[in-house]
């Protein structure tokens, strides 16, 4: 067997454990929804392609990606692509804090849908965009802090129900950005989070010197391959350290 159409295993609650195939290349949309008791599932290094969120409210205890599969990957209990810039689901069940990782630019639809566990989230400056149903139904949220200067664009009920007790909180200065574009759903908006912008010294590429430089997140964690358009700390073995924006 090589692909799984949609819904082929929706609402299954019976199910606890399934073994996929290791050819198979594709999946389809909400395969396994509301499968609230599968435990565990391994997708094979073959698949290439899925459809739209297929762990849907199921919470999976132990969710893994072969090593050789070069389409998909694991950050932070979340599938996303191979460079990490798409966020597909958010299989695993989480608890508390949760911060989407670093380099993300999309979160797919329905992508965290029901993921009533998580309590404060953090969304990272790479952020662009944020599909529809995203983040619906989180009722768990009571504080959002989005690090982009630029507000990413919202899909359709991205956040659902309007969050009147969840506060967001965006970089100083940049509250009237976030309201224009739509995320004036949230009734308390405060910009208490740190600007990114505030201190950077020179946009360029890091390749622009001879010195050798350690490349690391605003949040200090190191970077292998920057982002076009994100803001990093640049440490130069001279002991030189700035903030600057990476352009390819």
């Amino acid at each position: 067997m090589t692909s799984i159409g949609e819904r082929v295993f929706a609402n299954c609650r019976g199910l606890v454990n399934i073994h996929l195939p290791q050819n198979l290349k594709s999946m389809g949309a909400y395969v396994f929804s509301d499968c609230r008791y599968l435990s565990g599932i391994n997708l094979p290094s073959s698949v290439n392609s899925i459809g739209s969120n297929p762990f849907r409210y199921s919470k999976i205890e132990n969710f893994t990606v072969d090593d050789g599969n070069n389409w998909f990957n694991m950050a932070e209990n979340a599938l996303v692509d191979a460079d990490g810039s798409t966020l597909y689901a958010m299989p695993v069940k989480y608890f508390g804090n949760y911060s989407v990782p670093d380099g993300v630019e999309v979160i797919g639809g329905q992508a965290f849908i029901k993921c009533c566990t998580i309590d404060i989230l953090t969304l990272p400056t790479t952020l662009e965009r944020i599909g529809s149903y995203a983040f619906a139904y989180c009722y768990g949220l009571t504080d959002v802090y989005s690090h982009a200067i630029e507000a990413p664009v919202l899909g359709d009920s991205a956040f659902y129900p309007e969050c009147s007790t969840c506060v967001l909180h965006v970089p100083e200065g940049c509250i009237d950005e976030y309201k224009q574009n739509g995320w004036d759903i949230f009734a308390n908006i405060v910009d208490d989070v740190e600007n990114p912008t505030s201190g950077i010294e020179e946009i360029g590429n890091y390749k622009h010197s001879d010195r050798n430089v350690t490349i690391y997140t605003i949040d200090g964690l190191p970077v292998a391959a920057p982002c076009a358009n994100g803001i990093y700390i640049y440490k130069y073995d001279n002991g030189k350290v700035e903030k600057r924006v990476f352009r390819q």
